[in-house]
This record gives C-alpha cells, structure tokens and sequence, in this order.
C-alpha cells in the first residue's frame, strides 16, 4: 500500500512549463550559439590589427569582412528565432495557466 500523502503534488506552473520542453531545449541550444557568435565583433577585430594592419592586404581584409559579416547575420536570424520561440512559450505557458486550452 502506496502512501500517497508522500508524494508531492505537481503543480499547474510545472505542467504548463514541462509541456514545453522541446522549446526550452532549443531555445537552450540557440542561446549557446548565440554567446559563442558574440565573439565575432572582438575576433574580427584582433585579426584586423594582427594581420591586416601588418601584411597591408586587401584581400585578407574582404575574406575577414565577409566571413565577419556572414556570421552577425546568423546571429541575428538565430536571435529573432529564439525570441519567437520564447514568445510562443510564453503565450502557452499563460493559456494553461489561464484556463484556457492552448492554440495550435
């Protein structure tokens, strides 16, 4: 004979937010990836002073820049993208909370 008084109750809050698990795992994933995109402003910069302002080539330069430039855009796709996600979770979250069955 089980003892139920034992075992904890799960609350709403839990289960609104554990029916969005998938969500906060790539939201977690996004948000790696976008720390690690964050370096490109200062990388881009120390390659700058160390090897174009040394060597004077042009060419060093625009592969830099491209690649520079290449990179701030996934990040702001990669941004854009997690907070849409953390806005969907949120009116989720605030559905079930409220009573009201989630949208699909």
């Amino acid at each position: 004979m089980s003892d139920k008084a034992t075992d904890k109750p799960r609350s709403i809050v839990y289960d609104a937010l554990a029916a969005s698990r998938g969500a906060f795992v790539m939201t977690i994933f996004f948000s790696l990836v976008i720390n690690l995109l964050m370096l490109v402003s200062p990388i881009y910069m120390l390659q700058v002073y160390d090897r174009v302002l040394t060597s004077r080539s042009e060419e060093t330069l625009m592969a830099l820049s491209v690649m520079a430039v290449g990179l701030l855009l996934i990040l702001g796709v990669l941004d854009m993208l997690r907070s849409r996600i953390l806005s969907r979770i949120g009116a989720q979250v605030d559905q079930r909370l409220g009573g009201n069955p989630p949208e699909k």
